[in-house]
């Protein structure tokens, strides 16, 4: 395990992107409907709508909130797994060059899955500690489905969902309006999962999910002995989290919105009221913002303070974090 500590940033604002809605059990066509018990809907993008575009309107947002400009933006972290085209292009980088931030700006993709948010504030902590005043953003946009065909597809892939958000991020001298403060993050990864899930295509523009083109689960990992071993490893992760940072009592639980079973799982793990656990899946389906959702549906309805515990698995990579609001360093 590795704790990487995060030197207090702030949380600044948060954003989401969401397309059209559809029910799963009848855009997935489930033939009993009554006995499917995954998330209620999913988001579904349109065929002239791109993750950059997605991102650059979800970062838009969040600035705009922010009451700042993307001309003081000193990075641009992306999350996201995939983009309009494949790697090396960069999607942070099409994002920052959307919004015209200047070349001063740097623009990274990560590919840390689910947990990617966690990665990426954790960095973030380290390279804002000697630059007062400055501003970094993470962004993150799904277009899964470029790769999945919903008719028939099995539950657990049915209601993977198409979003963007953003969340901004200051250095505690900024002097701006604060949502919280990052205190750290657990991590430990997980090789013999690397191949739970297999993607076969391109990007989203070019080239183009042909018809042999998918998100595909492995039959080798059955749903059974997956679920045992991410509870061990997010079991290991809070425990971890819990030697360097003084979580005390926990107000609200973000957590990767993997399935309904998922959430409660992890409730039970942690002793939690339902109304302790940010449940956004039947909204919004799953997808890799799935943290920064739950942050902004907390945000939204006046209830994102005290602490609020992250917990994100990413099929190979398992973290634990932790915000602070109304809090005083």
């Amino acid at each position: 395990m590795s704790f990487l500590k995060g030197r207090n940033i702030q949380i600044v604002a948060t954003s989401t992107c969401f397309p059209q809605r559809f029910k799963v059990t009848e855009i997935a066509q489930i033939d009993n409907p009554e006995s499917y018990t995954g998330w209620e809907h999913v988001c579904v993008c349109g065929a002239d709508l791109h993750p950059s575009e997605m991102a650059s309107e979800a970062l838009r947002n969040a600035l705009s909130q922010a009451q700042r400009s993307p001309d003081e933006l000193g990075f641009i972290l992306s999350i996201a797994t995939v983009g309009d085209y494949p790697l090396p292009w960069s999607l942070a980088t099409e994002v920052g060059g959307i919004l015209g931030c200047p070349k001063s700006c740097v623009t990274i993709d990560l590919n840390a899955g689910c947990a990617g948010l966690l990665v990426a504030l954790s960095a973030l902590s380290g390279w804002l500690e000697e630059r007062t005043q400055s501003l970094a953003a993470i962004i993150c946009a799904d277009r899964n489905s470029s790769f999945i065909q919903r008719a028939g597809a099995p539950p657990q892939l049915a209601g993977f969902s198409d979003t963007a958000s953003a969340l901004v991020v200051a250095t505690p001298g900024s002097n701006v309006p604060s949502l919280g403060y990052f205190c750290g993050s657990e991590m430990l990864s997980l090789p013999s999962f690397n191949d739970l899930k297999t993607r076969v295509a391109g990007g989203t523009r070019f080239p183009q999910a042909g018809a042999d083109a998918g998100l595909y689960l492995n039959p080798a990992h059955g749903p059974v002995d997956t679920a045992m071993a991410f509870q061990e490893r997010l079991k290991q992760a809070i425990e971890g989290l819990r030697g360097h940072v003084d979580l005390g009592e926990i107000d609200h639980l973000v957590a990767t919105q993997m399935s309904p079973s998922f959430l409660n799982m992890l409730r039970r793990l942690l002793r939690l009221q339902k109304d302790q656990v940010c449940v956004t899946g039947h909204d919004y389906g799953h997808s890799g913002s799935d943290l920064i959702i739950g942050l902004d549906a907390l945000k939204r309805s006046n209830r994102l303070h005290g602490n609020t515990l992250l917990l994100a698995a990413a099929d190979y990579l398992f973290a634990a974090g932790l915000i602070r609001s109304d809090h005083e360093e």
